[in-house]
């Protein structure tokens, strides 16, 4: 039994009385069949309606055939009528998403010949996807003439027609899968296309549209966009932001640029500061320990980075028959570095396995150097003091 499908003459329609023909369990839930819906099922690209019949939550709506299952979160009993309500804002959303797609799509391909060849709708983003790559240029015409249409309030006509019939008519796309008499939403005076989608009224009612991300995709491009109150939402919270970063800089939208470009420029400078210092800091400690004489060369440093250690290591392996051990904390984990000079007898491998051992870690590496890394334990330094006899069996 095909149901009435309400969503497809009245976008509308919210709210309307129903009559339950079956319901069968499911697992926790139910499958509802109605003598007629409002409700849309996901298709087309848009996620389906929810919502409530009598008492019952409308979880997921799908098409089953001629036929539109409805899954619900509490039985419903069969030949008694409800009241179905759809959750209108969920579906103004999609619909102003949805529209505000066939007129971008629309512009890309009116203006530049680009197909959109796919579309993806849901709660948090929707995206068209075209067989090719605009430019910068491109991309800022098309949505300027995408809003254009928009602000032009057109008129937007949903009707049947045959393929002979929809053959003489400049459009932009035609499903095979809508059969011969295909349900055509029109944007009058643009966009014409095959859609089983919920449309809108007028052009206006999409909102303005906004492109705000792009990704290239096997040889074409994904368009982020949003439409209508997504917008808004999108703007205010960036509207929000800037004026946050206005007011830590001191200054106005018109130099916010040049405030962070600044900070941007003084981190950098003392990054290198930093550097510098931590590098002279290194030098000072390699010194000392390679003036004690010890051979293997094994210490454990605190509070240290891994750039830190490696450039320790580095300096104390310049001295060719050095092997040396850096064991480090970083504050979130244990590191050790295992190297040896140009003419040294050291086993990094062996050492490094060794203090895996110790150390509950992993790590590995060749004869020449070596590293791994542990959680952090309270006891790290006096378990590295505890093998350094058997680490000078490895040297």
């Amino acid at each position: 039994m095909s149901v009435e499908k309400l969503y497809e003459n009245d976008s509308f329609l919210f709210e309307c009385e129903v009559t339950v023909i079956s319901c069968e369990k499911e697992e926790d839930k139910y499958k509802v069949q109605l003598d007629r819906t409002p409700f849309f099922p996901t298709g087309g690209g848009q996620p389906c309606d929810l919502g409530t019949i009598g008492d019952a939550n409308v979880i997921d709506v799908a098409e089953a055939g001629e036929d539109v299952i409805h899954l619900t979160d509490a039985p419903l009993k069969v030949g008694k009528t409800y009241l179905a309500t759809v959750d209108s804002d969920r579906r103004w959303d999609f619909m102003q998403q949805h529209i505000g797609e066939h007129i971008l799509s629309f512009a890309f391909w009116k203006l530049f010949e680009f197909n959109n060849v796919g579309f993806h709708l849901n709660e948090d983003f929707a995206t068209l996807d075209l067989d090719g790559i605009p430019t910068a240029e491109q991309m800022r015409e098309a949505e300027e003439f995408a809003n254009k249409i928009v602000t032009d309030d057109a008129p937007i006509k949903v009707y049947y027609c045959t393929r002979d019939e929809l053959n003489e008519k400049p459009f932009r796309k035609a499903s095979e899968k809508s059969g011969d008499n295909p349900r055509i939403v029109e944007v009058v005076g643009s966009d014409i296309c095959t859609c089983c989608g919920t449309p809108l009224a007028s052009s206006g009612q999409v909102g303005m549209i906004k492109i705000y991300k792009t990704e290239k995709l096997r040889g074409g491009l994904r368009i982020y966009f949003y439409c209508g109150k997504r917008t808004y939402l999108d703007v205010t919270a960036k509207s929000d932001l800037i004026k946050e970063l206005c007011d830590s800089f001191s200054c106005d939208m018109g130099r916010l640029t040049d405030g962070i470009k600044g900070l941007r420029d003084e981190i950098s400078a003392l990054k290198a500061d930093l550097k510098a210092k931590a590098d002279l800091l290194m030098g000072m400690k390699a010194k000392a320990l390679l003036e004690s004489g010890e051979n293997p060369v094994v210490t454990c440093q605190d509070n240290t980075t891994p750039k830190e250690a490696k450039t320790l290591l580095n300096m104390l392996i310049e001295k060719d028959d050095v092997t040396a051990v850096v064991v480090y904390n970083d504050g979130n984990r244990i590191g050790y570095l295992v190297g040896c000079g140009k003419a040294s007898k050291g086993d990094c491998k062996n050492i490094c396995e060794l203090l895996n051992c110790v150390m509950n870690g992993k790590g590995g590496g060749n004869k020449t150097f070596a590293q791994g890394g542990a959680n952090v334990c309270s006891d790290w330094q006096e378990r590295v003091d505890g093998i350094r006899a058997n680490i000078k069996n490895f040297a």
